[in-house]
């Protein structure tokens, strides 16, 4: 197969924009609430106890205290009309301790004092599998756990909801007083929109070894439908398995899920490879399943949280045009994953050949499909 080169200047923009896969559901519009810092709580650091039992029954922790957590808004994302969110809990003492059930959230205007009060939902952007709502999260030192959230921007309320919240007062569960938390939203560099339809789902986390075990397990579920769109900061891109027969080079690359959430990928990433001179040359979407693949088109990949990996797969040519001469090698692969703005540049060097990636007749790439498709990985 022949694939066009390009020069440096005239390569295609690989990033695309990010979308969340939203579920929206259905709350009290225009609900509202009078926000309170509540009452003082005085600050105990629970004993550590026997962390085994911790992990094998998360409520078997001391609850919470505010004093123990911050909270921050994380892993942002905006599609028909709603912007949804992770709500982080981080553990900042040196103790073990579990929330279960939903914050508290108000969203709070600085200006007038006006509040919303979001609504308990059961899911917003999925929850990981085999997690319960209201079920207890082991909140481990230094490490979070997650609520999402979601609010309308305002286009199904008429005109945008304005003036926009300023910061949120959040209660984690079980707690008696309320963290402030500024609310701006990053990544769409605005503040939450003040609207009615806010909502919060109960705490999300890790249950323990076992469960942290099945998570980092590199078999992948078939489908990711429903779960929130990796971002950049998910995921760690590597090449995996390559080799060459019969004039055909490929190589695997593997998207591996580094956070702490479960998140899903769809379609072709985009892969761009950069010569020595500088030359580029931008992979062609293939057309064809992935080798060892049944699917005729992509779907949702699914990866598990803390290892989960998704592949694809490069392909090109060593047959040098008219069998005579050496062909270009490319130094490096810049790759987006689908659906994300971050592009990580990957040596080119393919250790099943012994050498770099040739380019004899352009690239191409495949969707991405799930980590055994290719039986392959770090």
């Amino acid at each position: 197969m022949q694939y066009a080169t390009s020069t440096k200047g005239s390569s295609r923009n690989i990033a695309v924009s990010l979308l969340f896969s939203l579920v929206l559901a259905a709350c009290g519009a225009g609900s509202t609430a009078t926000a309170s810092a509540g009452s003082a709580v005085t600050a105990t650091t629970p004993a550590k106890g026997n962390t085994a039992d911790f992990f094998s029954n998360p409520a078997a922790a001391p609850p919470c205290s505010t004093a123990q957590l911050s909270v921050s808004i994380a892993q942002v994302g905006q599609a028909a009309g709603t912007v949804a969110g992770e709500l982080v809990f981080t553990n900042t003492s040196s103790s073990y301790c579990h929330l279960a059930g939903w914050p508290k959230v108000v969203g709070v205007v600085g200006q007038t004092g006006a509040t919303i009060k979001a609504a308990k939902v059961e899911s917003i952007l999925g929850r990981p599998a085999g997690q319960k709502a209201g079920t207890a999260a082991l909140v481990v030192p230094n490490k979070p756990v997650y609520a999402l959230f979601s609010v309308p921007t305002g286009v199904d309320y008429g005109p945008p909801c304005d003036p926009a919240f300023t910061y949120l007062q959040v209660t984690p569960p079980g707690a008696g007083s309320a963290i402030k938390v500024p609310a701006m939203l990053p990544g769409l560099n605005q503040l939450m929109p003040g609207c009615p339809g806010f909502s919060v789902t109960a705490v999300i986390g890790n249950a323990g070894p076992s469960s942290l075990t099945a998570a980092t397990s590199t078999t992948a579920v078939p489908s990711g439908a429903g779960m929130p769109a990796c971002t950049g900061q998910h995921l760690q891109v590597s090449i995996a398995h390559s080799g060459a027969a019969a004039g055909q080079v490929s190589a695997t690359l593997d998207f591996k899920n580094v956070s702490d959430l479960p998140c899903s990928l769809e379609g072709w990433p985009s892969v761009v490879g950069e010569q020595t001179s500088g030359t580029r040359v931008v992979a062609v979407n293939s057309s064809n399943p992935p080798i060892g693949v049944a699917q005729s088109a992509p779907s949702p990949v699914l990866l598990p949280a803390n290892g989960g990996v998704a592949e694809a797969q490069v392909e090109g040519s060593d047959l040098p045009p008219g069998g005579v001469g050496e062909c270009p090698t490319f130094e490096y692969l810049l790759v987006a994953a689908p659906g994300t703005r971050t592009t990580s540049q990957i040596p080119a060097f393919l250790a099943g050949m012994g050498a770099n990636m040739p380019d004899c007749a352009g690239i191409g790439v495949t969707w991405v499909t799930p980590y055994q498709s290719y039986g392959g990985g770090q």
